[in-house]
């Protein structure tokens, strides 16, 4: 239920959205948690498998990890969606997106 008009608290941005707490996705982009969510728990069990315990630093980084894999995914939806983007030109971009990126590995 939205705010009354009186209520000086009330969101004035025109949307339809009423309320979005903090770290929630609106409805219709629910589905992006999913993977990232499967991400997260293979890599606390691979941190679990090596080292037999997640402490605090280890589930600072597994945190960091799902939060990109959360903001690569909710990318990848605007492309498709938002821009019409087919699933070809997401590749090419993504392909351009590795070819700048720096490589770890060649850095060591």
């Amino acid at each position: 239920m939205p705010a009354s008009k009186t209520n000086l608290n009330a969101a004035t941005h025109g949307g339809i959205l009423t309320r979005l707490t903090l770290g929630e996705l609106p409805t219709k982009m629910r589905r992006q948690l999913s993977p990232a969510r499967a991400y997260r728990r293979d890599l606390e069990a691979a941190v679990m498998n090596v080292k037999g315990e997640v402490n605090l630093s280890d589930a600072h980084l597994i945190d960091e990890a799902a939060a990109a894999e959360i903001h690569a995914s909710i990318c990848r939806w605007l492309l498709r969606d938002w821009l019409g983007l087919s699933q070809h030109q997401e590749k090419m971009i993504e392909a351009l997106y590795a070819d700048v990126t720096p490589d770890n590995d060649a850095e060591q």
